[in-house]
């Protein structure tokens, strides 16, 4: 039990000295942003489309009745 606590140790260890941040190459994937950058009206929500009323028709609707 101490010998795999010990070996786990060790690995957690190793890990975290070795890093697990992935390597991305840059000539392949480009710049890695780490940060967003700050757009104007990023914050502002997007107007939502009015909807018709329920049981109102279309303008297609309309059209072919009066046909």
């Amino acid at each position: 039990m101490v010998r795999r606590a010990a070996r786990l140790a060790t690995l957690v260890l190793l890990a975290g000295l070795t890093g697990c941040e992935p390597r991305l190459d840059p000539e392949q994937y480009g710049k890695v942003i780490y940060r967003l950058p700050q757009i104007k009206g990023a914050d502002v929500p997007y107007p939502l489309p009015e909807l018709d009323e329920p049981g109102a028709k279309s303008p297609a609707e309309a059209s072919a009745s009066e046909k």
